[in-house]
């Protein structure tokens, strides 16, 4: 049975669920185990923030001895002058000193839509270009269509595409990848991803490859207690069986708002242990205030893909949620009312950067500043 990495857990599940937290709390590591007759650590990720509360550099270390962290690898983030995300330099520690090993660069159109992502390798002290991705935006300012591009000697040419269709609320619902023909794409798609949502909480997520038609491939169900992740489950379709079968699941445990631990195992007839994701936080400098002492909390932020806004008790009066980019564009508008407590909308498909959040009603009216990763 195919066992889940590290990795694997961090992109491909950590993707799509809330890593719930406090807005007036950050995380500060995540600490790595894997399970061998008793937890065994393995890997620390920690975050580093500048002054206003902005990630600068997320570190992996290795644990060398009990006490001795060993530097890995880093990713470095830069922003432009209008925060937004600029650069993602990736780097490995050779003992000595850090060593760039491959770049990430952001551009930007003139709606502050990231259109080019493009991906450098530094090879011999120079930043050689390998790939870049293209990408179309819809009038709600929705990626639509994203085309990738293969890079050497100084030209591009096309490899594969993906389109993105939207559902009610906006949210991402279909997933369609085309590979290049050498003339044209190709008629037929080669892959899929089929998303469904309780609301606007992510249920399930298919994955499907083409072959004469759409075939069954994986499987991610979320499920929640509440509006908090509870477990996730990984399944892989059998074609001799014609079911799902169990790979692997998560399960989450909270102290307070914030993720405490995550914890996967692989299925071989029954649950075993794997690895273990442990969350370490620490209080914001710049904090949220009570508002008309109800306090209201914003997380998780960075985010990359959901915003939960949670208030102490209901709401007395409707009011709006509304999210503009720092040029003051109005993106999105969410009905926050009367009543409710909590609610949760997606920035996923808008591009990385800096965004500010306004929730107001005839009480009250504040903005808060978010941060897609």
């Amino acid at each position: 049975m195919k066992k889940i990495t590290f990795s694997t857990l961090l992109t491909l599940f950590l993707f799509s669920v809330q890593e719930a937290h406090a807005q007036d709390y950050k995380i500060d590591s995540l600490q790595t185990y894997e399970w061998n007759e008793g937890w065994q650590m393995k890997q620390r990720y920690h975050y580093a923030y500048d002054d206003n509360e902005i990630l600068e550099t997320l570190t992996i270390l290795l644990k060398a001895a009990p006490g001795i962290w060993n530097n890995s690898s880093r990713q470095v983030f830069t922003l432009d002058g209008e925060n937004r995300l600029m650069d993602i330099v990736s780097q490995y520690h050779n003992s000595f000193e850090w060593i760039n090993s491959s770049r990430q660069h952001f551009d930007y159109d003139i709606n502050g839509n990231n259109d080019v992502l493009t991906y450098y390798n530094f090879i011999s002290d120079t930043w050689e270009v390998f790939g870049q991705d293209l990408k179309t935006y819809n009038g709600s300012n929705q990626i639509s269509e994203n085309i990738y591009q293969e890079c050497a000697g100084g030209s591009c040419s096309n490899y594969s595409k993906t389109t993105y269709m939207y559902g009610a609320g906006e949210l991402a619902t279909d997933e369609t990848g085309y590979i290049w023909g050498g003339s044209d794409w190709s008629t037929d798609p080669n892959y899929r991803i089929l998303r469904t949502y309780d609301g606007s909480l992510l249920k399930e997520e298919k994955h499907q490859t083409y072959d004469m038609g759409w075939v069954d491939y994986l499987k991610f169900t979320v499920l929640y207690d509440g509006d908090k992740v509870d477990e996730f489950l990984y399944q892989e379709w059998d074609n001799i069986d014609m079911e799902w079968d169990n790979v692997s699941n998560g399960v989450y445990t909270y102290n307070g708002n914030n993720i405490d631990e995550v914890t996967t195992s692989t299925w071989s007839g029954s649950w075993d242990l794997q690895s273990k994701l442990k969350y370490y936080w620490s209080e914001l400098a710049l904090s949220t205030t009570n508002i008309k002492k109800n306090e209201l909390k914003i997380f998780p932020n960075p985010t990359q893909d959901y915003v939960n806004i949670s208030l102490e008790w209901p709401l007395e009066i409707d009011s709006e949620l509304k999210l503009f980019d720092l040029q003051g564009k109005l993106l999105s508008n969410t009905p926050f009312v009367k009543g409710a407590q909590h609610v949760v909308f997606s920035i996923q498909h808008f591009q990385k950067g800096m965004y500010i959040i306004k929730i107001s009603n005839s009480n009250f009216e504040k903005t808060f500043k978010i941060i897609k990763e």
